[in-house]
Parts: C-alpha cells; sequence; structure tokens
C-alpha cells in the first residue's frame, strides 16, 4: 500500500506566545516538495483568509499575500500568489518560498511552484485558517490544508 500523499498547501501552527506565532509552511505538487517556517502575528492567519474571501471574483482576479522576512536568517519568506489559470477562471497558486542559508551565508535558497486548486477548495481551507487562533487550549485544531485540485 503507498502512503497518501498530501498534494497543496499545508499550513501548521506551531508555538506562540502573546504576540507571536510560528507557523509551517510546506507546498507540494507532483513535481516539488518544500517546506520552511516563519514567525507572525497572532492576527496574520486570519488576515490571511480575510483576504482570501470571495476568491476568485473574476477571470483577472490576482491576490498576494506574503509571510516572514526576506533574506532573515532562520526564518523562512513566503509568498502566495493567487490567479486564475484560464479563461474558466480555475484558480492556481502560486508559492515562493526562500530561507536564508545555513550552510552557505550569504546565499539564499528557494523554489517557486504551481498548484492548480478550485473555488471550493480555497472555501475550505479559509474555514480552517479561521480556527487556527492560539488559544490556552492546544488540543483545538493546528493545520489547515489548501488541497490540490487533481483534475
Amino acid at each position: 500500500m503507498s502512503p497518501v500523499i498530501d498534494y497543496g498547501l499545508t499550513i501548521t501552527r506551531g508555538w506562540h506566545d502573546e504576540t507571536l506565532q510560528e507557523i509551517e509552511i510546506q507546498a507540494r505538487n507532483k513535481h516539488i516538495c518544500s517546506k520552511t517556517q516563519t514567525h507572525v502575528g497572532l492576527q496574520t492567519l486570519n488576515e490571511f483568509a480575510e483576504m482570501l474571501k470571495g476568491f476568485p471574483a473574476s477571470v483577472t482576479d490576482q491576490r498576494e499575500f506574503e509571510f516572514g522576512v526576506p533574506h532573515a536568517p532562520g526564518c523562512g519568506h513566503i509568498r502566495l500568489s493567487f490567479m486564475c489559470r484560464d479563461g474558466a477562471g480555475h484558480p492556481l497558486l502560486q508559492i515562493s518560498i526562500s530561507e536564508a542559508s545555513f550552510d552557505y551565508p550569504g546565499y539564499t535558497e528557494s523554489t517557486v511552484q504551481c498548484i492548480p486548486v478550485s473555488a471550493a477548495a480555497i472555501d475550505s481551507f479559509i474555514q480552517q485558517l479561521e480556527v487556527l487562533l492560539p488559544s490556552p487550549d492546544q488540543a483545538e485544531a493546528r493545520v489547515a490544508r489548501l488541497c490540490m485540485d487533481m483534475g
């Protein structure tokens, strides 16, 4: 039996304090898998969810969101660009992940990949993001997944 592979975008919430939370972002399509960790404000995931609501509104709708700081040691930088891949309005997510290299100081390691998604998957992802707010109860949801459209 082969393992189940989660193609798409996965955001996992890690530790948090009164002002920051750690997130891990993993992107996987059929050819590339990349991940990084960064630190964001407590409301950042909700701001991201708000930005995504209603996407795509038209075939020309484009939206972008960034996590992290470019070239900061020990802190990944993620750019998520949402657009329509065709005239029918099918959504596409282009993900750029970069991180200052620990092994090679002064250099940056990076990947860029495309993941086709569906509007329904985006709506489900938004709902998952909205329940990722940190609280003293660590038993709550810690993962949000935007599944790749395999069609």
